[in-house]
């Protein structure tokens, strides 16, 4: 028994047990005698002791599990692709717009120039200069699904998208798919133990003043196989408007160069032109400029006029006075800040009216496990900082100071982003300090992940401009807490890694990241004592077989996961076709019993398109008894199966037993059919 599980009652038991071996002498021991009382005093104090030396702490527990390599999970905001709509002319939106949805907030974190532009038209151009007109994609509601490269992708398709207008810098398009099959997503936990797919490869292009140059590309759409963004970079190019297949504007395509899908790319929707917003709520921010005169800002919080300015001297920054510097306002939140000479660094600090009464966080005492509670909670940590003033006979210091980063001063501190507080590891030279807050903006974590189609508000101003999202938001979340971490763990040993009976050979492959997987089936054959695994991939070809870059995932991931010293053998899925023959006495009332009673027989066969998988035995008396069942039918006269070869099936008296790796498909049905008077 560990003495934290002991009871203060199983201390004192133990201890009156011992009294005659230490002191014969000793007979009273009634709750009035003095050594008792003292005993009891004494046992109480063991009890807390040892409570005491076997108690985790949270950061014990957390330093442990940091050690079986669980660490917890950070906070994020969740992100958000908009779309501007009813857009006449082009409008600049600064830093820190705020758009709001119910009690939700969402902030831009660079100034946009939001535009007219968007897509007119999409072309699918084949090698021949076949086209085939892909611009239902771009409308609000299309009315049908479209194969972006047709039914037979082939090297060096490209895609044509015509635009009205193209931005300066970024271009964001987002792709909505419409897949036939379900593909299994890249957000597994164990992605690392997969390899990723290569399915096919896009070079994208711009067609500019020089004639069409390749752009840098970022596409989470795996060449057009999942949901995702595209997002164009057009830094350094002059895109040029052109005239091409009757049909005139700005253009960007893709050229197929490496045509590998294992089904063809099947889009519901692509929109164009849209910016990124992040769920946040802003109320304080914190701006540097380094060697400069000035320091330019486009924020909406400016407009509020709670900031101050502050200039470095060496190794801290003083507070500058109204008189150091000029203020120009050029525009709504627009705002310049103009000194007489070059500053070693200019700081702005700028709050709301919320945040500016409640700035001041505290002073800096220098004790062991100092903390200091915040105005706030679910604070976004790479937006924080604080400002600590050090007082000297010449003037204050300030200190700008980010969580677990130290300068000169020796100042170290963590941010509890949850809970709303910094802890102060270490106060260095700041001691007796007091600290103020710079930047700080707070999430609403999992709340932030909208779906899509939602109207979103700009605060601040009235517009017929809409702003909806065509794709839903991601990455909200809090930090994970400690009993989330914990019960992570436990999960996770609960969890079988590597592959040991027939069920987890089956989870594994299932879920390849990636890929459109059917069937599977992990069995055992006697004769070369290995695990045999075979898979059907999802595909419209009704006698799919795994292609090679199937097999080479599917062999990766198995190898990652067996045993040591168990041999793994992949196998090519074989179809074997069954027919039928019968002769049925039906009802006169049924004209169309004959297709009543082949429909019911091909659910049976049919191992393809139904749960049934392979090697599963087909039994005889489970289809005669579900054709006698029908309401058509008055009686069996005669029925009889059997596979179209005995290679890849065993008959066992009536029943058909196919080999481990085969699935069974209707073949030749012929039913005779008698009506009864």
């Amino acid at each position: 028994m560990n003495l934290d599980e002991k009871t203060y009652e199983q201390f004192m038991e133990e201890a009156l047990l011992k009294l005659p071996l230490y002191n014969k002498e000793w007979s009273d021991y009634s709750l009035s005698d003095p050594g008792i009382t003292i005993l009891e005093y004494l046992t109480a104090f063991t009890v807390l002791q040892q409570s005491k030396i076997y108690e985790k702490t949270e950061p014990i527990q957390e330093a442990l599990l940091k050690l079986a390599g669980f660490v917890r999970k950070k906070g994020s905001c969740a992100r958000v692709l908009l779309s501007a709509k009813n857009v006449t002319e082009k409008f600049v939106i600064p830093s820190g717009q705020q758009f709001l949805l119910g009690e939700l907030v969402f902030e831009t974190e660079q100034a946009m120039v939001i535009s007219y532009g968007k897509i007119t038209d999409i072309l699918c151009v084949d090698e021949k200069g076949n086209l085939f007109d892909c611009t239902e994609l771009t409308k609000e509601e299309p009315r049908f699904p479209v194969e972006i490269f047709t039914e037979k992708p082939s090297e060096n398709m490209e895609i044509w998208f015509f635009m009205n207008d193209i931005p300066e810098q970024e271009l964001i398009y987002y792709v909505k798919t419409e897949s036939l099959y379900k593909r299994n997503s890249f957000v597994s936990e164990e992605e690392s133990f997969f390899e990723k797919p290569d399915f096919a490869f896009l070079e994208w292009e711009c067609y500019t003043r020089d004639g069409f140059v390749k752009i840098e590309v970022q596409d989470e759409t795996q060449g057009f196989l999942f949901d995702g963004r595209i997002t164009f970079f057009l830094e350094n190019i002059t895109p040029k408007m052109i005239k091409a297949y009757k049909r005139r504007g700005y253009i960007i395509r893709a050229v197929l160069k490496r045509a590998d899908y294992d089904m063809p790319p099947r889009l519901g929707q692509i929109t164009g032109f849209l910016f990124e917003v992040c769920q946040k709520k802003t109320g304080s921010i914190v701006k540097t400029v380094r060697k400069n005169k000035s320091l330019s800002i486009y924020s909406d919080i400016l407009e509020e006029e709670y900031y101050k300015l502050y200039k470095k001297t060496g190794e801290f920054y003083q507070i500058c006075s109204a008189k150091d510097y000029v203020v120009h306002r050029d525009g709504y939140g627009m705002y310049t800040f103009i000194f007489e000479e070059e500053q070693e660094e200019i700081l702005l600090t700028a709050y709301t009216k919320e945040f500016m009464y409640a700035y001041e966080l505290g002073t800096v005492y220098g004790y062991d496990n100092e903390s200091i509670e915040l105005p706030a909670k679910h604070i976004v940590e790479k937006d924080f900082s604080i400002l600590a003033e050090q007082r000297k006979e010449h003037g204050s210091q300030y200190y700008l100071l980010y969580p677990e980063k130290t300068d000169k001063s020796g100042f170290l501190y963590q941010l509890e982003k949850e809970e709303g507080r910094i802890h102060i590891l270490e106060s260095g030279e700041l001691t007796g300090c007091k600290l103020y807050l710079g930047g700080m903006a707070q999430s609403m974590g999992l709340e932030g992940n909208i779906s899509a189609g939602k109207e979103l508000l700009p605060a601040g101003y009235e517009t017929g401009v809409k702003f909806i999202n065509p794709a839903p938001a991601k990455g909200g979340c809090y930090e994970e807490s400690m009993e989330e971490l914990l019960l992570r763990y436990r999960q996770d040993i609960k969890t079988v890694h590597q592959a040991v009976c027939a069920r987890d050979y089956e989870r594994i492959v299932k879920n390849i990241p990636g890929l459109c997987i059917d069937k599977v089936k992990a069995y055992k054959k006697a004769e070369d004592n290995a695990v045999h695994v075979v898979v059907r991939p999802s595909m419209p070809k009704p006698e799919a077989r795994l292609s090679k870059q199937y097999k080479r995932m599917i062999e990766f991931a198995l190898d990652r996961h067996r045993l040591l010293g168990t041999a793994v053998i992949l196998e090519q899925p074989v179809y074997l076709p069954v027919h039928v023959y019968g002769k049925i006495a039906v009802r006169e009332q049924y004209t169309n019993a004959e297709k009543i009673i082949q429909h019911t027989i091909y659910k049976y066969l049919d191992y393809i398109h139904s749960e049934r998988n392979f090697g599963e035995m087909l039994k005889f008396d489970e289809i005669f008894s579900a054709i006698e069942k029908l309401d058509c039918v008055v009686s069996i006269r005669n029925l009889s199966i059997k596979p179209a070869h005995l290679s890849l099936a065993a008959l066992e008296g009536v029943d058909i037993c196919p080999v481990p790796n085969c699935l069974l498909y209707p073949g030749d049905i012929r039913i005779e059919t008698e009506t009864m008077i």
